[in-house]
């Protein structure tokens, strides 16, 4: 058997050239990029799935809360007459949207800075400390504020106002700022996520609860945890107020059916000044109410959300829309008017039902265009159309800096209102 020996050819073996290295470096590069984007998303995605959970836990706890430390009866009424008539229409007794009162200083055996006061009433147990309370020179707050300039409570209005001391001794009823915050502050300097604050209204017999659930960032590393504190002008932060048919801001009040972008006929439903173009600045706290996803309350207790918002200056490009239309009113507790009388419910025969008041912008019946029956509002030609339903909004604003420059974040989380 004749074998010859196999010959094996080698070809010329060639490295990758530059050009092959990076277009490699490319595409990968572009892999890694791809999946590096979706690390933020996730993990804003995670972030909403946390709020979304912990939200409602956080209101239903401080429900639990309030109802355990607020006893039974506490609340009081405004008596209203003729000869001082509150700018709101509602039934005698009842009173608006009231925030309790907030410690911003005092005695270090008192309550801690941001402590609530439900009623304003430490004075009269000799606790010395500096509160911020509601603006009693607002005419549509004013009316319904009690000497102390709180919350009214059951018996103030026996109050002696040279003594400020009545035959029933005024509910002491203090929540401080650490038991607003999930979780609890700890030895370990792990700063809470989550607070909440709430306001108080009557309707009627039944007293209703707002709670207002945030998430706070602080924006330095070294400083102290958020309490909630008063801006330069003295008011209230959290949560804020903002009027509607105030002279002072763009806006006016919200009609029936708004806040719904519907493409036939957009510019009937938009939310007035909140379209594309409209002058908004995010850091306002007057204007964050149009941010996405923001939480709103308006005066009487309806709960809504920013589904689309706008999140730049000016935003030429986006407008707001609700997560559901401005709200009919309930047909059993608008209070009709008569003609050439009076504005309120002081008379017996004239009181909107005690089930519960609504409360209407003022100039809800000085509209030319529209007349208020059953509930609803019909225009002289017969056809159904929105009215002023909105008149105020409260919500938590974007962030707060204190004066010795700590600076925090505040992302809405959820809005709980219940009876008492």
């Amino acid at each position: 058997m004749n074998t010859k020996p196999r010959t094996i050819v080698h070809g010329d073996r060639r490295a990758f050239s530059l050009v092959e290295l990076l277009m490699a470096i490319f595409i990968l590069g572009i892999g890694i990029i791809s999946i590096a984007t979706l690390f933020p998303a996730g993990i804003a995605q995670q972030q909403k799935a946390m709020d979304d959970q912990v939200g409602p836990l956080v209101a239903r706890n401080a429900m639990s809360l309030l109802r355990s430390r607020i006893p039974e009866g506490s609340f009081g009424y405004v008596e209203i007459d003729s000869l001082n008539p509150p700018p709101w229409d509602v039934t005698s007794g009842d009173f608006p949207w009231l925030r309790p009162a907030v410690v911003v200083g005092g005695a270090s055996n008192g309550p801690a800075a941001g402590a609530l006061d439900v009623f304003n009433t430490h004075a009269e147990y000799g606790v010395d400390v500096t509160t911020v309370t509601e603006n009693g020179s607002d005419p549509w707050i004013g009316p319904a504020l009690t000497s102390y300039g709180g919350i009214p409570y059951a018996g103030h209005q026996n109050d002696d106002p040279s003594t400020i001391v009545d035959g029933i001794r005024a509910p002491l009823v203090v929540i401080e700022q650490s038991e607003r915050q999930y979780p609890k502050f700890d030895d370990s300097g792990r700063a809470p996520r989550y607070y909440w604050d709430c306001m108080f209204r009557r309707a009627g017999d039944k007293v209703f609860v707002a709670v207002l659930v945030y998430r706070v960032q602080p924006l330095q590393g070294d400083q102290p945890p958020w309490v909630v504190q008063a801006d330069a002008g003295g008011r209230i932060v959290v949560p804020w107020s903002l009027d509607l048919e105030s002279g002072d801001n763009d806006y006016q009040p919200w009609r029936v059916g708004q806040g719904i972008g519907f493409p036939e006929d957009r510019a009937q439903w938009i939310l007035p000044n909140a379209d594309a173009g409209d002058p908004y600045d995010p850091m306002v706290n007057d204007d964050c109410w149009q941010c996405p996803g923001q939480w709103l309350v308006d005066q009487n207790g309806i709960v809504n959300r920013v589904a689309i918002g706008r999140t730049r200056k000016d935003d030429p490009t986006t407008h707001v829309e609700l997560a559901f239309p401005v709200p009919p009113m309930a047909e059993d507790s608008v209070h009709i008017a008569e003609i050439d009388a009076l504005g309120f419910a002081y008379n017996a025969q004239r009181r909107v039902p005690q089930t519960g008041s609504l409360i209407l912008p003022a100039n809800a019946r000085s509209d030319g265009d529209f007349v208020y029956s059953r509930g609803m509002v019909v225009p002289p030609d017969g056809g159904v159309v929105g009215g002023p339903a909105v008149s105020r909004l409260w919500y938590v604003p974007t962030g707060f800096t204190d004066g010795d420059g700590n600076e925090w974040n505040f992302t809405p989380v959820y809005i709980l209102v219940e009876e008492l």
